[in-house]
């Protein structure tokens, strides 16, 4: 019921995000490098592995980073209580896609 429920949530950062925030720390202390996971896959495994891991961390974020423009539309249609579809909704997609793709070029800075 509720309890594992609330259990899960409890617990999920200590085991996932602690390790992760670990790893994470480590390996940027060690490798001054904005890519730090990658340069240690090169370092230990060599070139070839550290091609395939920045590959794959690549695919990674951008499969991840694409369902973010449809949740969103998805979000603000359903609270509005708007219908959008076909190419209106591709319109909508790629306007939003293209705002934020804007926004992490220029920076932080």
């Amino acid at each position: 019921g509720n309890f594992y429920h609330t259990l899960g949530f409890l617990l999920f950062p200590l085991v996932w995000s602690l390790p992760e925030a670990a790893v994470t720390a480590e390996l940027g202390a060690a490798f001054r490098d904005p890519s730090a996971g990658v340069a240690w896959v090169e370092e230990c495994f060599g070139e070839t592995w550290g091609a395939v891991c920045g590959y794959l961390n690549w695919v990674s974020g951008a499969t991840d980073n694409a369902i973010y423009p449809t949740l969103f539309l998805e979000y603000v249609t359903s609270i509005a209580g708007w219908e959008v579809g076909g190419w209106e909704r591709f319109g909508y997609v790629a306007a939003y896609t293209v705002a934020l793709a804007l926004v992490n070029y220029s920076g932080l800075e």
